[in-house]
């Protein structure tokens, strides 16, 4: 009888723990979604070098990117039960930003030297953004702290662009290197809201 009891106090326990981390990742998914300027999300201009060869023809300049602003993010959701660790309270998690339909829209200026290209459009599917963390208890203090966070490469990327001639050599180019960006700009500003965020949270989170 006494060690069917330990085992059932062990098991609610348990369940608590795991209770709590869930609990605790639906509060950062709601400190992110509210987040001032994450959803739309605009994005700092910048420049993308441009030197490849298509065929017989070489593009070489610049790609100057403006005005590019993400929507979709704030559908933010959990994906499963945070995972325990340990008997400590050590756990992961995963996050799903967007329902597979984040997009960011850019306005373009391709430089070639003489030949410039002012006024063309980008429309890039991401899909959704998948970020991976996890926390871990001070053996000392007890205190939590952010021991892991990554967001997955992007896949399945898909770009439009406007303005240009359907057979211009140009578009496959610039695709690819919107895929580049939408992976490198992307996770960086993923990275930037919302690492600081999950710290943030640890500051009042006790797992118990």
């Amino acid at each position: 009888m006494m060690k069917f009891l330990a085992l059932t106090l062990l098991l609610v326990a348990a369940v608590s723990c795991d209770d709590t981390a869930d609990n605790f990742v639906d509060q950062i998914i709601k400190s992110i979604v509210t987040k001032d300027g994450f959803d739309p999300l605009h994005v700092p201009d910048g420049s993308m070098p441009l030197d490849k060869k298509v065929g017989l023809i070489h593009l070489k300049g610049t790609i100057d990117i403006r005005e590019t602003v993400v929507v979709g993010l704030s559908k933010a959701h959990r994906v499963g039960e945070a995972v325990m660790f340990n008997e400590n309270g050590s756990f992961g998690a995963k996050l799903h930003l967007g329902d597979s339909n984040v997009k960011f829209h850019s306005a373009l200026t391709v430089n070639l030297g003489k030949i410039i290209h002012p006024h063309l459009k980008a429309d890039v599917k991401i899909g959704l953004i998948k970020l991976n963390f996890a926390i871990a208890l001070d053996a000392t203090t007890g205190k939590p702290s952010l021991k892991e966070f990554y967001v997955e490469e992007l896949k399945g990327v898909t770009v439009e662009v406007h303005g240009l001639g359907l057979l211009d050599p140009l578009i496959d180019v610039i695709a690819d290197i919107f895929v580049e960006v939408a992976n490198k700009q992307a996770r960086q500003l993923v990275t930037e809201i919302v690492k600081p965020i999950i710290e943030d949270e640890l500051k009042n989170f006790k797992l118990n």
